[in-house]
């Protein structure tokens, strides 16, 4: 179930942008400099919507899943705090499938996953002997190695540096923190609620945090996604 929940974001945000990505890629796969930028825009988009949704469900763990999935879930507490960081990372790290196939090099991704199936095994095999939450951990601290090898290999097609990728996503994760700061810091003064006054109480600390923080720092991005939305509200 905790796997489910971090596969959420990737299912509905992640996979509908790339479906969407591709063929823009494709089109100007010839002209580097426009593919880095199309690129970079989603990544952005995809971090900006994602990396919100990981951070507050892991400030918000305990309550969520006692409210929605009742007492008896309660172990997968843990694991699920895990996997928001997975997730978070996964979110961003799965679009780079859209510079393989839209630069023709399938080949490439091929030898990648031949590399990243048994590292992945491996995580999973080592964290074994602490049970279900050292499982988790193994598989987020492989995940974490493979993503920065995966990206540098895609990257290389195209000749995207690294740290434009982190610069795209530094806003979003800045954000982030400071919205999952908030809500932990608020958590305490919640105490007093059932949880399910507390989920949403703190659902809410979060969603003005996020929005006070990006206004602050990322207002560029918060514009251009009300330009995107204003754009597909328009009659064709």
């Amino acid at each position: 179930m905790a796997i489910q929940l971090m596969l959420y974001p990737l299912q509905q945000i992640s996979s509908v942008i790339v479906r969407v990505l591709f063929p823009t890629l494709v089109q100007i796969r010839d002209d580097s400099a426009r593919l880095r930028s199309a690129y970079l825009k989603a990544v952005g988009t995809i971090a900006f919507l994602t990396f919100p949704l990981m951070g507050g469900l892991f400030a918000v763990a305990d309550d969520f899943v006692h409210v929605v999935f009742g007492p008896s879930w309660l172990p997968m507490i843990p694991v699920l705090r895990v996997l928001c960081w997975v997730g978070m990372m996964q979110s961003v790290g799965t679009t780079v499938g859209a510079i393989y196939l839209s630069t023709g090099r399938p080949d490439v991704a091929l030898r990648v996953t031949l590399v990243a199936a048994p590292v992945l095994v491996a995580g999973i095999a080592g964290g074994l002997p602490w049970g279900i939450t050292g499982v988790a951990i193994g598989y987020a601290l492989a995940s974490g190695s493979l993503f920065y090898f995966t990206a540098i290999t895609a990257f290389r097609l195209v000749d995207m540096r690294l740290i434009d990728f982190h610069r795209t996503i530094a806003r979003p994760g800045l954000t982030t923190l400071l919205m999952v700061g908030a809500m932990l810091v608020a958590n305490p003064f919640l105490a007093i609620w059932p949880p399910s006054g507390r989920l949403g109480l703190g659902i809410a600390v979060g969603a003005l945090a996020y929005v006070g923080a990006s206004l602050l720092l990322n207002r560029a991005q918060v514009l251009d996604l009300l330009g995107i939305l204003r754009s597909l509200r328009r009659p064709s």
